[in-house]
């Protein structure tokens, strides 16, 4: 009887001190606060210039501990469709807060992933991150960071 308990527990144990028994994937899918006018993940001077290709980074939204969370995936695209330039976002964080695995520490950091949108001509256009718009012009050198 001893014997059919210990076992369980054991594995329990195992896994809570190798950090496979608790967390979760938090997951944003087309969701999040945009900034325009990005390079190399770092935002520069947010402008949009005329015929030149432009970054666009998606943030996650919250807060995660930088020593409970770790990004498990980021990606998007942009697509033009006539006037409306589409962005799809897809960010994954493990959060293991509560896992069991330890005291957090406590800073707020958000994740982000960063896609080039193509060359526009001068214009305005409809830019769409799931449910939200907003209206831009190019050439535009106002900084573009929206908290959707």
């Amino acid at each position: 009887m001893k014997a059919s308990f210990l076992a369980p527990s054991l594995l329990l144990v195992a896994l809570l001190f190798t950090g496979c028994g608790g967390g979760e994937d938090v997951t944003f899918v087309d969701d999040g606060p945009l900034c325009l006018g990005v390079g190399d993940g770092v935002i520069d001077d947010n402008s949009i210039p005329p015929d030149q290709p432009f970054g666009i980074q998606v943030s996650t939204r919250g807060c995660f501990s930088s020593s409970c969370s770790e990004l498990r995936e980021a990606r998007c695209q942009v697509t033009l469709d006539d006037n409306e330039l589409i962005v799809e976002s897809y960010l994954e964080v493990r959060d293991t807060y509560g896992s069991g695995i330890g005291a957090c520490t406590d800073d707020c950091r958000s994740y982000v992933a960063v896609c080039t949108a193509p060359a526009l001509p001068e214009g305005t256009y409809t830019l769409r991150h799931g449910d939200e718009t907003l209206e831009i012009t190019v050439p535009d050198d106002e900084p573009h960071c929206e908290f959707f």
